[in-house]
C-alpha cells in the first residue's frame, strides 16, 4: 500500500508538472505574440515617422525652392529695371532704356515686390542663404538709388556693380542649391 501511496504521490506531482509545463509553453506563446506584435508596432511607427519626416523634408524643400525663386526673379527685375533707368542717362548698357520718369514707378512695385520676397526668404531659409540674399539685396539697393538719382554715379561705377550683382547672384544660387541639397547644376545660370 505504501508503494501505492508513493506511485500515487509520484503521478500525481507528474501530472502537476506536466501542467506547469503546459501553463508555461502558454505563457512563453503569450509572450512571443506579445514581444512580436511590440516590435511590429515599433518597426511600423518607425517606418511611418520615417516617411512623415520625408515628406514634411520634400514639402519644405519644394516650398523653400518656390520662395528662393521668386526672390531671385524679383531682383533680378531690379536690378535690370534699374540698369534700364541708368541706361537712358547713359551710365549702364541696356537692350530697353526707360526714362526716369516712366521708369520709376515701375521700379518703385518691383522695390515692393522684392522686399516682400526678402521678408519671406528670411523667414524659411537658413543662415548662408539669407547672407547671400541680403548681399545681393544690398547690390540692387545701390543701383535702385542710382537710378532714383539720390545717388550719383559714373558708368565705371555702374559697371562694376554689375559685375558684383553677377557675383553675388551666382553666391545666391549656390547657397540656395547646398540648403536645397541639390549638387551642382550641368548648366551655370545665364544673365
Amino acid at each position: 500500500m505504501a508503494r501505492r501511496s508513493i506511485r500515487g504521490k509520484v503521478l500525481m506531482y507528474v501530472e502537476r508538472m506536466d501542467t506547469i509545463e503546459e501553463s508555461l509553453q502558454g505563457i512563453i506563446t503569450i509572450l512571443a505574440v506579445a514581444v512580436g506584435a511590440i516590435g511590429t508596432f515599433l518597426a511600423s511607427r518607425g517606418v511611418e515617422q520615417a516617411r512623415w519626416k520625408r515628406e514634411q523634408k520634400t514639402r519644405w524643400d519644394e516650398r523653400k525652392l518656390l520662395v528662393y525663386t521668386e526672390y531671385a526673379a524679383s531682383v533680378k527685375m531690379a536690378i535690370i529695371r534699374s540698369r534700364s533707368i541708368l541706361g537712358s542717362l547713359g551710365l549702364s548698357p541696356s537692350l530697353t532704356p526707360i526714362s526716369r520718369e516712366d521708369g520709376l514707378p515701375l521700379l518703385a512695385q518691383d522695390e515692393i515686390n522684392r522686399s516682400e520676397r526678402l521678408e519671406s526668404l528670411m523667414m524659411i531659409g537658413g543662415p548662408e542663404i539669407v547672407a547671400a540674399a541680403r548681399k545681393w539685396h544690398e547690390i540692387s539697393w545701390t543701383f535702385h538709388l542710382w537710378a532714383i538719382g539720390s545717388v550719383e554715379a559714373t558708368r565705371e561705377e555702374a559697371d562694376r556693380l554689375y559685375d558684383s550683382a553677377q557675383k553675388a547672384r551666382e553666391a545666391f544660387y549656390e547657397a540656395a542649391r547646398n540648403e536645397l541639397g541639390i549638387s551642382d547644376p550641368v548648366v551655370k545660370s545665364a544673365g
